[in-house]
């Protein structure tokens, strides 16, 4: 079992750094920060940009100074100046050329490799404003305060042209991608948006009260934001020109915006310092972050959207981190592309195999080879590391190389392999390396004598893959589609796992040996227990191409490699994608190293190293990188009680290694109708690093509410198609049973579903009476256990069966603590409910036969008791039956004294448990009266006479065991309890009719006479022979009438309470069980003393229910209805279709008429009249499909579904 799923739902107040409680408090604590860097410069800053590649940074300052910065560096080069202030900024998209407009009416064009002046562009003749440069780098457009927007040529560096319908002030201008539309934002308030293909004015936006300062148009072309010193953000629509609404709305003026790069979001300057982030497609409260003390006058945000950079009046600048991505060391040495990488197991080194025909050595300290492996003749496509300082590789020559990596020379040549070798695995002792080759086979060889073990045979294509975590087995993956697991000491196959449909690409094993994870190139991630070799979990990927995958060092995570493009995070004890890593255009390999610090990443020629997500050296890190500030400052808010709308973006976030996530954070603060949100936009159900998922964490937290929307809202798919979170839930279903949760019960039923492995028969003789029920390690079902399975197929059709298994893990041991947490929380469950769920129908079941032999003896045991004590009354004077009496009642005394200690709450809550230990005092003191000669008969008596009753009442207990007998003795409880008023109102009756019937005898009898009297009355002990004739008729009937209204009042309340019963007799019969079952289980403390939990699948083997046959004609009934209302649809469309037609003839004929075609004319007249006359037709056959559609509906609908 994983560490993530040992569930830290205990409720343990001891607060350590691996609890929710610890991690949530220190994101609280500080509010989340993301300046990166600061730059001083000499005056203010007046522009800025960042350069396409994200190389340089360049700003234009008050006094005409254009300074730029190796990004990242805070060193500032001088590219050259104005003779005023620099207005404006652009860059070309190869990042070669800058052009500044300033207010000294120049634009200037700058080269930056290196740097120089290369030309000024006059024409203006008044202060530059704005400047923007076409997708295609040939053109400029700039906007001035004379009123032109003129358009220069970058090739000749002239004036190409000025665009006479803008005769405005723009004081900013945007390009859109394709450089069709050009956006001006003016000083009379409206946005003019030029379209270049109609050379016009396309629109005007007119809303704004104040000049426009910047605006920007979004790259999809839909939109437009803009940005006024009106102290507002608006978007606008580009399909109709109009405002669709105000984004951002401030007590500032506001001088610069921006979009990042996927349109999602807006970013604005304001006047008190501030950068705002606002949501541009969705609702979310804005973002702020404190950059400056004084006016924001520009900002850039970086094409990859990583970075915010903005300039103030206080002559600095400040590149803000809009997302965590890891700074990345490249290491460069190789002349073509590299084929594969390994990273040494002291995490070291780094080996690269490569397609010069050369394997070099690197270490994570240098950013230089540190040794080069020479010697192969041919591409080389895999290499591996040992733990003793040797190295291994194979590629198209066909021959493994054994390498010293202390002297960089080669050892020995393994020549067997008669194609090229594509992978290797060395075993964890390093005494043998496994090679698989495009020749089919796999070669086991010994790394001590460099002999060649053994071959192995199998594969019907090339193997692209081979794992192994010992010496003993292999696994390996081929182009055949299969994953083969090998005894490598042996030689044999021991199994074929399919599942993939396409190559194998990549295997790995987890550390403890028990999982093997493999990759395909039909973009499927398959999960398999290597003990059992059965299918645990699909992962699907939306690419369609795995080329790699690798585990982290504590198998938790899975890092693959997709399309030569992406790398992908999932987490395995989720089985559930975390996010993209990174992203190239031609990834060929990747490595983790086994302490989950460095991730290295093969593009073409290059490594290139970067900081693992896992790394233990940094507090945490946000996956995916993406807008993760957006992340931390959405969990801030949370944790401060802000429960406005959730950023879309951060749904899918985690906190690594933690493995937190916004499910997390909002159950934890208790917050359902954000919870709500969360769930149905997607957000995802995992495990922290300490076990705790949502819905522990809501348990924790006393939210009812919270665990009944995670139970209720969480996808049925995550039940079918990703057990984990059963994985999660098997040590608390006692918490949730104590919860009492509503929805509980839907939950249980999950986890217990109907197997549908096509595999299975579905017909059979069963081996015992079903249902058959075992606990199993392996979650693959074997109808042998259940069935008698004969060669012959006929003989399996007696009788129609189905198989269930629980999707999570139980230790049901006899005595287990597990065990009986689970049955004492169960039986005070107020959810009836959860006892009709077949997961605890089946564990009821299963214990109790369990329990079942231990009760019959225990019944015997007592039965002894009760016949000792029958004799004992009968003899009397016996001293050899005290004895007995005395023996048994002391192993009772034992019994119950087990149960005591286990569940002390709860012990005398049940009547039972009362009743016994009155029983045992009343057997303890019989015998020492006996035997102390007191001679007190009378106490003897009445000591016995009670104990009597007692053990014949405690009799009943012991039938329950049988079901019918369980039934009964409810009833009678029920018809008891019931009673209790009636039997009060009829013994008032009758107590106030003798009273009153003997008013006038009160001087004849005394009180005590009187109350004999009534006692003898109520039980029909009648003596009335000295009474008159009326006194004895009044007293008979009043007597029978009495009698009459108690008898029908008995058989009324009888019969309400056996519908009672009878509607509940199931719930009430399996809480009895439960609590027979834990009296059983309670005693055996032998069991507890165990120190390891065995946690076993439920599988259970029955006669199929007529709930299937229910489920199937329900599909059918709903089959019926969707063909009918398709048809209906169908002939909608078509009455539609015709209408079009007889349309379409209409203006033929009227155009027809205007040119005088008679012959034309008389035909379309015909054909008019034919489709008309259709078109009747098929109304009416239409009218009659939709009255036998309505009919068949209703006879449907009055279908009862089967029981």
């Amino acid at each position: 079992m994983s560490k993530r799923q040992r569930s830290s739902v205990a409720l343990s107040a001891n607060k350590d750094m691996t609890t929710l409680d610890f991690k949530l408090n220190l994101l609280k604590s500080a509010e989340p920060s993301n300046e990166w860097i600061s730059i001083f410069l000499a005056s203010e800053v007046m522009c800025v940009l960042i350069t396409p590649d994200e190389k340089f940074v360049i700003a234009g300052q008050s006094d005409g100074t254009i300074s730029f910065f190796k990004f990242g560096d805070e060193t500032e080069v001088k590219l050259g100046s104005h003779n005023a202030e620099v207005k404006c900024i652009a860059s070309t998209s190869d990042s070669g050329i800058i052009i500044s407009g300033s207010y000294d009416t120049l634009i200037s064009v700058w080269g930056l490799n290196p740097p120089r002046k290369i030309s000024d562009l006059q024409g203006h003749i008044s202060n530059v404003l704005a400047v923007v440069i076409t997708n295609d780098d040939k053109n400029a457009i700039s906007s001035s305060n004379d009123r032109t927007v003129l358009i220069w040529n970058l090739q000749d560096l002239n004036l190409e042209m000025k665009i006479d319908g803008l005769n405005v002030i723009g004081y900013s201008l945007s390009l859109s991608f394709d450089s069709s539309l050009l956006a001006v934002g003016c000083n009379d308030s409206t946005i003019r948006v030029w379209s270049f293909r109609e050379n016009r004015e396309q629109f005007r936006l007119i809303g704004h009260e104040m000049p426009i300062y910047s605006l920007c148009i979004s790259e999809d072309m839909s939109f437009i934001v803009s940005a006024s010193i009106d102290k507002t953000v608006r978007k606008w629509s580009l399909k109709n020109g109009k405002q669709e609404k105000i984004i951002g709305e401030c007590n500032d003026s506001i001088r610069c915006v921006t979009l990042t790069n996927d349109d999602k979001y807006a970013i604005y300057g304001r006047y008190n310092g501030r950068l705002t982030i606002v949501s541009v497609v969705g609702v979310f409260e804005e973002v702020n972050i404190p950059a400056f003390t004084t006016a924001v006058n520009c900002l850039h945000v970086t094409k990859s959207s990583n970075f915010i950079i903005s300039g103030s009046n206080e002559c600095n600048l400040k590149i803000h981190k809009l997302s965590d991505y890891p700074t990345e060391t490249i290491l460069e040495g190789h002349r073509r592309e590299i084929n594969n990488i390994d990273i040494s197991p002291d995490y070291r080194y780094i080996a690269s195999a490569s397609h010069d025909h050369n394997v070099l050595i690197w270490s994570f300290s240098e950013t230089s080879p540190i040794g080069t492996l020479q010697g192969h003749k041919a591409e080389v496509y895999c290499v591996a590391f040992t733990g003793d300082s040797r190295c291994i590789s194979g590629g198209v020559d066909e021959v493994l190389k054994v390498w010293d990596l202390q002297t960089f020379t080669l050892i020995e040549d393994l020549k067997g392999h008669e194609e090229s070798v594509r992978s290797l695995a060395v075993t964890p002792d390093d005494k043998k390396v496994i090679s698989g080759s495009m020749d089919k086979t796999i070669r086991v060889w010994n790394l001590k004598n460099y002999d060649e073990i053994i071959v192995l045979r199998g594969h019907d294509s090339m193997v692209n893959c081979v794992a192994s975590k010992n010496s003993k087995y292999a696994v390996s993956g081929s182009n055949d589609h299969t994953i083969r697991v090998w005894d490598i000491k042996k030689g044999v196959n021991i199994t074929v796992l399919k599942e993939h449909k396409a190559e194998i690409s990549s295997i790995a094993i987890t550390t403890n040996k028990k999982k093997i994870i493999a990759g395909g190139r039909d973009g499927r991630i398959s999960i398999w227990s290597m003990k059992f070799h059965h299918l645990e979990a699909i992962l699907i990927s939306d690419d369609t191409t795995i080329n790699k995958l690798c585990l982290s060092g504590d198998s938790l995570f899975i890092f693959t490699q997709h399309e030569n493009k992406t790398i992908k995070l999932w987490s395995l004890p989720d089985k559930q994608l975390l996010g993209n890593l990174y992203e190239h255009k031609k990834i060929l390999s990747l490595a983790i190293s086994g302490d989950n610090e460095w991730l290295v990443i093969s593009t073409t020629n290059k490594l290139r190293i970067i900081r693992s997500p896992l790394s233990s050296k940094v507090q945490y890190t946000i996956v995916p990188y993406e807008y993760s500030f957006l992340f931390r400052a959405q969990v801030y808010r949370l944790l401060h009680g802000n429960q406005k709308a959730i950023i879309e973006d951060c749904l899918n976030c985690v906190f690594l290694p933690w493995n937190v996530n916004l499910l997390h954070v909002i159950s934890y603060m208790n917050f359902p109708k954000l919870l709500k949100l969360a769930i149905s936009q997607g957000a995802k159900f995992l495990g922290s690093e300490a076990g705790e998922t949502p819905l522990t964490v809501s348990l924790k937290r006393r939210s009812k509410f919270c665990a009944e929307i995670l139970i209720k809202r969480i996808p049925r798919e995550l039940y079918e198609k990703n057990n984990s979170i059963f994985e999660y839930l098997g040590e608390i279903l006692g918490t949730l049973n104590r919860a009492s949760l509503r929805s509980l019960h839907t939950l249980y039923d999950a986890a217990f579903p109907v197997v549908t492995d096509k595999t299975l028969p579905k017909f059979g003789k069963f081996l015992k009476t079903p249902p058959i029920i075992i606990l199993s390690d392996n979650p693959a079902i074997k109808s042998e256990n259940f069935l008698d399975i004969t060669s012959v197929s006929e003989e399996l059709v007696d009788i129609e069966i189905e198989f269930r298994q629980s999707l999570l893990k139980l230790d049901l041991e006899q005595g287990s603590n597990e065990s009986i947490k689970f049955i004492k929380t169960l039986k005070h469950c107020k959810n009836p409910e959860v006892f009709r769920s077949e997961l605890v129908k089946v564990i009821l079941l299963y214990k109790w036969r369990q329990n079942l032999p231990a009760l019959m003896s225990q019944a015997c045991v007592y039965l002894c008791l009760v016949i000792a004590l029958m004799i004992q009354t009968i003899i009397r004077d016996s001293p050899g039956t005290l004895i007995v009496i005395l023996f048994f009642n002391t192993l009772f005394l034992i019994y119950e004294g087990l149960q005591l200690k286990m569940r002390l709450r709860s012990y005398f809550l049940s009547y039972w448990n009362i009743l016994d230990l009155t029983r045992i005092l009343f057997l303890y003191a019989y015998p020492i009266l006996v035997f102390s000669n007191s001679g007190n008969r009378l106490a003897e008596d009445t000591l016995l006479a009670v104990a009597n009753a007692m053990c014949w009442i405690r009799l009943i207990g012991f039938v329950r065991v049988f079901d019918q007998t369980r039934y009964m003795i409810r009833m009678c409880a029920e018809v008891v309890k019931e009673m209790g008023p009636f039997m009060l109102i009829f013994i008032t009756a009758i107590a106030g009719l003798v009273l009153s019937y003997y008013a006038e005898s009160s001087s004849v009898y005394t009180f005590k006479e009187l109350v004999v009297n009534i006692y003898s009355l109520s039980y029909g002990q009648f003596n009335i022979d000295g009474d008159t004739d009326l006194q004895k008729f009044v007293f008979v009937v009043a007597s029978v009438i009495l009698t009459l209204i108690l008898l029908n009042l008995i058989i009324a309340l009888m019969g309400d309470v056996f519908q009672q019963v009878k509607s509940a007799i199931d719930i009430a019969d399996r809480r009895e069980m439960a609590s027979i079952i834990l009296e059983v289980d309670s005693i055996m403390w032998l069991r507890r003393f165990k120190k390891k939990v065995v946690r076993k699948y439920i599988q259970q083997c029955s006669i199929a229910e007529s709930r299937r046959l229910k489920n199937e004609s329900q599909q059918e009934m709903e089959e019926i209805l969707q063909v009918l209302a398709s048809v209906e649809q169908r002939s909608k469309v078509t009455d539609k279709t015709l209408k079009d037609v007889f349309g379409t003839f209409s203006k033929i004929q009227l155009l027809d008429k205007t040119n005088g075609d008679e012959k034309v004319i008389e035909l379309l007249s015909e054909i008019k009249a034919e489709i008309k006359d259709t078109k009747k037709e098929i109304r009416l056959e239409m009218m009659k499909t939709k009255l036998d559609i309505a009919e068949i509906r209703k006879e449907v609908g009055k279908i009862k579904p089967i029981k």
